[in-house]
């Protein structure tokens, strides 16, 4: 019946834009347990700031800048702070891709950008334009889906009730309107053998009353 085929296309539609965001909660802990492990991890800090001394020596390489370097210890490595910086901006890349969100890719590419010019510093040609296009590839993805669900009509309770008020109409329009070939047979027998019609009934009628 239509208005059943209406309100599957509902749920459908229900389910489908929960969905992401059954995705996107787990995916959210991510960036947010790589910041915590970044700030409240002694071995972390002393990472992150071996890192900045690493930046702030390349920048001194090719720049006329002096900087104020953090204080580490001799073992500290930047590779664990790397890494959870790396793992912190995937999950959120990918939580805005999920999400449809372009506010993000946005500014990641405005602080990508801002950082290279205030340091000096731009990785090499090829990883450098594949940052900025994976970027431009999540902002043109989520400009694609708000496209898409603005043209998709949303089904309100009113349309609902509304097609299910012309399925019952149409119903009952074929219940009255259209003859089953049974009936058309039995309406040709009484038109043609009228007698032996009424005496069917009265026997019929007979029967019942005994």
């Amino acid at each position: 019946m239509k208005h059943q085929t209406v309100g599957l296309q509902f749920d459908f539609q229900k389910s489908e834009r929960a969905k992401p965001w059954k995705t996107a909660l787990p995916i959210a802990g991510v960036p947010l347990l790589a910041a915590v492990l970044l700030l409240a991890l002694k071995p972390a800090r002393e990472s992150l700031k071996c890192l900045c001394n690493l930046v702030f020596a390349a920048s001194e390489a090719v720049n006329a800048y002096a900087y104020d370097y953090f204080e580490v210890f001799d073992a500290a490595s930047p590779v664990l702070a790397l890494g959870l910086l790396v793992t912190a901006a995937a999950g959120v890349l990918l939580l805005a891709y999920l999400r449809g969100s372009k506010i993000v890719p946005l500014l990641a590419a405005l602080a990508l950008a801002g950082g290279e010019i205030w340091f000096g510093l731009t990785p090499p040609a090829a990883v450098n334009v594949l940052i900025f296009a994976l970027l431009g590839y999540v902002v043109f993805r989520s400009t694609r889906k708000e496209k898409v669900a603005e043209i998709e009509p949303e089904l309100s309770v009113e349309s609902l009730l509304e097609s299910t008020k012309e399925s019952q109409e149409e119903m009952q329009d074929i219940g009255y309107n259209e003859k089953s070939e049974t009936r058309i047979l039995i309406e040709k027998f009484v038109e043609d053998n009228p007698e032996a019609a009424a005496s069917l009934l009265r026997n019929w009628l007979n029967e019942e009353w005994e």
